[in-house]
């Protein structure tokens, strides 16, 4: 009776990726092999472990020709990961090296992305051998989201193992090489896990979270870090609040994992010193093209706290004040010029520190403490019901008054006047400023002290109404 071949495939493919060349005798697992497959199996699941039998193949020939190419074979038998890139393979698999007889063994197969080139800032991932050696520890993903909502390295507390600066080839150009940041995560859990098994990532290795906290746990990258911790090296407890506590490393934790590609088996491995002396020069360059000094359109040199200094504070124009004097320009920059010999000497008057922005008329003056002050109007020569008024009160000058004399608004309004303004004393609308005396500005109404008058112009006779004639430019 013949049986169903779905019966008799998952009897015979173990048995068959078991062998590195088909038709040898199988290698014996070891119990630690045996049981980490064991437990692969439960707790990553049959459907995600299952065993492509062409690709796997494919694979492990890929990966132990890389291996004995560079005589990197691990020292002790140990668990590596190989990694395909193929666009059409994007998997990964857990495997038992024996350096010994230069074999690897599958133990069980997890779909991934690798690097998707074509797109801003997106290259094929790095092909070669890579530890994980202790000079990066790498870290844990915070669980944040980017401005697209999406959680590049997964949940909070997934690890990131960080492999460094690699070199891989550039789309862009022909024959030309990038360098990018290595890096095996895990990716958004809603989104991005979903499509896990093509080529997706920017250069990057991403796998789910499962795998994730899987290879976390029993610490199949991190051989040279629980060494760290063992030996007490110096940062061992910053590798130890890396770790976890539910770090249970087993007796196959491996340092490594292989990257090969099935469609290009001719692939330029990477290079990290190349990587470095390409970063390092990258970096030189930027610093050689970021130039401090350079000018901004102002014409000053961008700092954060600008030092005022003569050739800074000179290309920047000084504010404009209003009511300004032309003749009273700034010349703090300027060096002070020698004396003149034939001029002769004056006592220096003391300014206010502020001379050179201050307004040339002071705001008020000096008045004597009076009981009461009275507001003088201007008044109006055209009002004929004046003219008695002023007949009868002396003119005083206001250089007469006590108060210096300012210059008025040319055309005062006429206020009202009434009967009881007899006893008022009148004053000139205006009297012209001196030739060296400021430009006018505006001034508060004026206010000064009356003047009692004497008996004798009280009982004087008002002579006939004359017109109103202001005082001459030479009136005391």
């Amino acid at each position: 009776m013949m049986l169903p071949m779905r019966w008799i495939l998952p009897v015979l493919i173990p048995v068959f990726m078991t062998c590195r060349v088909p038709g040898a005798p199988a290698a014996a697992l070891p119990d630690a092999a045996i049981a980490l497959q064991q437990d692969i199996r439960r707790e990553l699941g049959l459907q995600r472990t299952r065993l492509s039998p062409r690709q796997t193949r494919r694979a492990m020939e890929l990966g132990m020709d890389m291996l004995d190419r560079t005589g990197n074979w691990p020292a002790d038998t140990e668990v590596i990961l190989v990694v395909d890139r193929a666009p059409a393979v994007q998997l990964m698999w857990f495997v038992l090296s024996d350096p010994t007889r230069h074999d690897l063994t599958p133990l069980g197969m997890v779909a991934v992305s690798t690097g998707r080139p074509g797109r801003k800032e997106h290259f094929r991932t790095p092909v070669g051998i890579f530890r994980n050696d202790g000079q990066i520890y790498g870290y844990r993903a915070l669980g944040t989201k980017n401005e697209y909502g999406i959680r590049g390295n997964g949940d909070k507390g997934m690890r990131v193992w960080d492999f460094g600066w690699q070199t891989t080839e550039d789309w862009r150009r022909r024959d030309a090489l990038a360098v990018v940041r290595l890096e095996m995560h895990a990716t958004d859990p809603a989104f991005l896990e979903s499509r896990l098994g093509q080529a997706d990532s920017e250069g990057c290795i991403r796998i789910p979270a499962r795998v994730n906290s899987f290879i976390d746990h029993h610490g199949l990258l991190d051989r040279q870090l629980d060494l760290m911790v063992r030996n007490d090296a110096p940062n061992a407890r910053a590798v130890r609040a890396l770790l976890g506590a539910e770090h249970t490393p087993g007796p196959l934790q491996g340092d490594r994992i292989v990257v090969v590609d099935s469609s290009d088996p001719q692939a330029i491995a990477s290079d990290p010193e190349k990587a470095r002396r390409i970063q390092e020069s990258f970096a030189q360059y930027l610093a050689s093209s970021a130039t401090p000094g350079a000018a901004s359109p102002t014409g000053v040199a961008a700092s954060p706290r600008p030092v005022a200094s003569p050739s800074m504070v000179a290309s920047v124009p000084p504010p404009a004040v209003a009511s300004r004097p032309a003749d009273h320009v700034s010349t703090a920059l300027a060096p002070p010029s020698a004396p003149d010999a034939s001029a002769p000497s004056q006592p220096a008057t003391p300014q206010p520190a502020d001379r050179t922005f201050a307004p040339s008329v002071p705001a008020s003056y000096p008045e004597a403490p009076v009981p009461s002050q009275t507001t003088v109007p201007q008044p109006d020569p055209s009002d004929p019901s004046q003219s008695a008024d002023r007949a009868s009160t002396p003119s005083v000058p206001q250089s007469t008054a006590g108060t210096p004399a300012l210059p008025q608004p040319a055309e005062p309004p006429a206020p009202s006047r009434s009967a009881d303004r007899a006893s008022t004393p009148s004053v000139p609308a205006s009297a012209a400023a001196a030739p060296d005396s400021p430009p006018p500005a505006p001034q508060p109404i004026i206010t000064i002290r009356p003047l009692p008058p004497s008996p004798s112009d009280m009982a004087a006779q008002a002579p006939p109404s004359q017109p109103f004639t202001p005082p001459e430019q030479d009136q005391p």
